[in-house]
């Protein structure tokens, strides 16, 4: 039976090729799609981790908290910097002002960006600051800035350039220094226009007075959690002291939480089309290859080949297909994962600096995955393939029924009007999970309808 297996396969490779495709697509997609999702969440990771700094405590206002990724929430009174720059246990202490601000370009124009436009204070304390000049110089007048390199370039501006910030008002300015990222030119698709401290205290908090937040660096041998407790005591109503851990963490989980999540579940729903696709593509394969085999399986039950071998026949080239398919799927993952983050970079999501990041769980996922499409899909036409006595098989009866059922017509045109109705319903209304639900049902319903539909297209087709 093991040397039968293998002359079936061979005989039969053009026909197991289309299989091997469709089950090689889907798992290097499926394998694709998580690495690209990896990467992602390591890129987010990398640039939380340095979004402040060293930092260790932040204080910041604790009634209203902004939900943009990487921005600080609300405003402080300025007398806290001088409150806590007493507490024991702090190293250095920085005030901290950001609010929006858009440069404008050579040209004229605002600086496209597709994150967020801020501006605010040139941190002193370079550990402070997640920030480096690599051009230049830090501002010291009211009037210069420090632009960050992907909003410099994406406006050609350079040092010394003079140009305008928008705070709203239209301030007039001198690019003194160009600033990376740690080695990044911005944090993600953000643009980052730096004051000096009076320049920020004027156009950017308006004289008011106020601060977005204190950074603080604790003194050796403070750890985060002592050196806030010790701050809290020290903060006036309405603040809060937040460890730099806390502050990485808040950052990641809300990204996490909304674009990330959204993210992973479009791709994820693409992979699980394209693997559904492959098991639809293999059930057919091997029920046209066991239809035209059916006097081969009738020779070997008159031999003494029992159903269950005969279905094992079937399972092990099923095994095979699925086995060479998915190894070749899972290396095929690593390119369509680098392709995707070409695309994604193309689009502005700051993958440029950082490989494909490949984890174990990601390889656990996609290779079982392989398998479990096409053994499956393989166990109807194998059952059948068995059941069929030797006597009728020699008959060359049918595999199939000559006529198709009338039930399946009428399921499938239920299931049919339903889903396209749940479908245009989501899309109506704005409801994705209708939608969705909609969409599955109709994919369904054309599976159960194809038989139905195949005659009368074969006949239109066939006209000519």
């Amino acid at each position: 039976m093991i040397g039968l297996t293998v002359r079936e396969l061979w005989g039969r490779r053009r026909r197991l090729a289309s299989s091997l495709v469709a089950v090689f697509l889907g798992v290097a997609f499926l394998t694709g799609t998580l690495a690209l999702g990896d990467t992602l969440s390591h890129s987010i990771d990398r640039y939380f981790a340095n979004a402040y700094g060293e930092a260790d405590v932040m204080v910041r206002n604790a009634t209203r908290v902004s939900r943009s990724p990487g921005q600080l929430p609300g405003e402080i009174d300025g007398s806290v910097l001088a409150r806590v720059k007493d507490v024991p246990g702090v190293a250095g202490a920085e005030p901290v002002i950001q609010g929006s601000g858009q440069p404008l370009g050579r040209d004229g124009k605002v600086i496209a960006a597709r994150g967020p436009r801020v501006a605010g204070n040139w941190i002193e304390d370079p550990k402070l600051n997640a920030y480096r000049v690599v051009q230049g110089r830090a501002p010291r007048a009211a009037d210069e800035v420090v632009i960050n390199k992907r909003a410099a370039d994406a406006g050609r501006l350079r040092v010394g350039d003079r140009t305008f910030v928008l705070t709203p008002e239209r301030v007039p300015v001198t690019v003194v220094g160009i600033s990376m990222f740690g080695e990044d030119p911005a944090f993600g698709e953000t643009s980052f226009t730096a004051f000096g401290l009076e320049g920020a205290r004027r156009h950017i908090a308006h004289g008011s007075g106020r601060l977005t937040g204190v950074a603080l660096r604790a003194a050796p041998g403070v750890g985060q959690a002592e050196l806030a407790a010790r701050v809290t005591r020290a903060l006036p109503a309405g603040t809060e002291a937040v460890t730099g851990k806390a502050l990485v963490e808040e950052g990641i989980g809300q990204v996490r939480d909304g674009f990330l999540r959204i993210f992973r579940s479009a791709l994820g729903a693409f992979a699980g089309v394209a693997l559904l696709v492959a098991a639809f593509s293999i059930h057919n394969t091997f029920a046209i290859t066991l239809a035209q085999r059916m006097r081969e399986s009738a020779l070997l039950r008159a031999v003494g080949a029992s159903r269950r071998q005969l279905a094992g026949l079937v399972g092990a080239e099923a095994l095979v297909v699925g086995g060479l398919a998915t190894a070749a799927g899972l290396a095929g993952g690593v390119g369509c994962a680098a392709l995707l983050k070409l695309l994604f970079s193309g689009f502005g999501m700051g993958l440029e600096a950082q490989g494909v990041v490949i984890t174990a769980r990601t390889l656990l996922i996609a290779a079982p995955v392989g398998l479990a499409v096409t053994l499956p899909a393989v166990l109807g036409p194998a059952v059948r393939a068995a059941r069929v006595p030797p006597i009728a098989a020699m008959r060359a009866s049918a595999a199939e029924p000559a006529e198709v059922s009338e039930s399946r017509a009428i399921v499938g045109s239920v299931v049919a009007a339903v889903g396209i109705g749940a479908a245009v319903f989501g899309a109506v209304v704005g409801r994705g999970s209708w939608t969705g639900v909609g969409a599955v049902m109709t994919l369904v319903a054309l599976v159960a309808l194809g038989p139905v539909a195949a005659r009368p297209a074969a006949a239109l087709i066939g006209l000519p």
